[in-house]
């Protein structure tokens, strides 16, 4: 199996943009620095805003980039590989031309936006998590599910 390493946009404050596929709204949650284990080892987060337990809250711009970039990281190769026996196939007087062209040029990473609240939970502290800023209902923990009150710090 193959490991590529990609990087994600965060906000200024180091939270990382994400989706929920169930109520289809984004929220955002605090990025573990490389290097650090996470406060809280959890197989799986919650929504904060549904509390749809999932390993995968990816916004659609996040797994089009993902995707581009593990294409181009084990498909390229191949394709260069490919380009090269093209150009040894098109010798002049050859009866066999070949090209081999490629698109969608390199992945651009989505960028991070400064935007969404701040909320806070005393049960994880170190786990806090932006939502958007009209939402006025409760924000559940993303590692206990813990509910606050109208997007206020949980007690």
């Amino acid at each position: 199996m193959t490991t590529i390493q990609v990087s994600l946009s965060l906000d200024s404050d180091g939270f990382l943009r994400r989706h929920c596929g169930a109520c289809d709204r984004e929220f955002k949650w605090l990025q573990t620095p490389e290097g650090e284990d996470p406060a809280y080892k959890v197989d799986r987060h919650l929504c904060p805003y549904c509390g749809l337990a999932s390993d995968e809250f990816w916004t659609e711009a996040q797994a089009n980039y993902l995707t581009a970039v593990a294409v181009e990281e084990t498909v390229g190769p191949a394709l260069d590989e490919l380009e090269s026996a093209a150009k040894q196939l098109n010798r002049a007087g050859g009866l066999i031309k070949m090209s081999v062209t490629r698109s969608g040029g390199t992945p651009v990473r989505p960028l991070a936006s400064e935007d969404m609240r701040r909320v806070d939970f005393l049960c994880h502290p170190e786990e806090p998590v932006k939502v958007v800023e009209e939402w006025e209902g409760p924000v559940h923990c993303l590692t206990c599910g813990e509910l606050t009150s109208h997007g206020g710090t949980a007690r």
